[in-house]
């Protein structure tokens, strides 16, 4: 839960970055739900520019790790094992890097 509550906290401080997901057909579930979030959080802070500044680095830099970036391939291999014969939940998946 805690990385939860850091996720919505980052996607506060991150305003406008394009997070929506479109309205699913079906519910997700929750790990679902809370790793395509997560990516597209680590992805809009891994490519942040810096603007030459110090405290954008360090900002940028304490976002990545309160969201633990580092662990998201294995946590979406992890996920992506779980529900490989359910076609929605990969397809949403997949569609987070389109």
């Amino acid at each position: 839960m805690k990385s939860l509550k850091n996720i919505l906290i980052l996607l506060v401080l991150a305003p406008n970055v394009g997070f929506a997901v479109n309205a699913p057909t079906q519910q997700l579930p929750s790990d679902v739900t809370a790793l395509t979030t997560k990516i597209k959080a680590c992805s809009y802070w891994d490519n942040a520019d810096p603007w030459k500044s110090k405290e954008r680095s360090i900002q940028i830099r304490t976002a990545l790790d309160n969201l633990n970036c580092k662990a998201i391939v294995r946590e979406e291999m992890a996920v992506r094992q779980k529900y490989q014969n359910d076609k929605t939940i990969v397809s949403s998946i997949d569609e987070v890097y389109v």
